[in-house]
């Protein structure tokens, strides 16, 4: 169970990170936001989890962050390409959303 663990930490983690670079990269500040939590938390579990296992980890761990990796930026580009922004994200819905946290998305491309 503790291996299963070592590998879904940090793919979780690793495609957070991965997927937070996106969000930079194609200024999604909202999501930048949430993702942060997201990451603390992964953070958090993997320190967690080389403290009590060690070295014994080391390959679930990485793994799991190598599959993270991979999906994340299959994932954000899926979802976040000009021609599946509008399919999966309103500009309604995501004005709405960036005025509830108190953002203004620049309209200037």
């Amino acid at each position: 169970m503790i291996y299963l663990t070592a590998f879904l930490v940090p793919l979780v983690y690793v495609f957070l990170r991965v997927f937070q670079q996106k969000n930079i990269t194609h200024d999604q500040e909202l999501l930048m936001i949430i993702t942060s939590y997201g990451i603390t938390a992964g953070e958090l579990l993997t320190v967690t989890l080389i403290v009590t296992k060690g070295w014994d980890i080391y390959l679930p761990l990485g793994t799991g962050g190598a599959v993270g990796c991979i999906l994340a930026a299959r994932f954000h580009k899926k979802f976040f390409s000009k021609k599946n922004e509008k399919k999966y994200f309103s500009s309604e819905l995501v004005d709405e959303c960036y005025k509830t946290v108190g953002l203004h998305k620049s309209k200037e491309k």
